[in-house]
């Protein structure tokens, strides 16, 4: 998994929501994969990438949840 950019850790603003100061930062991480995974397939195999687009969605859900809690 890449490392994001993080002002917050460069002493340069605040934290990116996906920097592992965050809550949730892992499903965010998750989240971006997915939709990467699915943006490459594209019109390749649509059934495919809606798989991915799915499991984007969740993951999503996931980090908000884990953001509020």
């Amino acid at each position: 998994m890449r490392e994001p950019d993080c002002g917050g850790c460069k002493s340069q603003g605040a934290h990116s929501r996906r920097c592992r100061t965050n809550p949730g930062w892992f499903w965010y991480r998750l989240e971006d994969m997915a939709e990467e995974l699915g943006d490459t397939i594209g019109g390749n195999d649509p059934e495919s990438a809606n798989m991915a687009y799915t499991i984007q969605a969740r993951m999503k859900a996931r980090a908000i949840a884990k953001s509020v809690a």
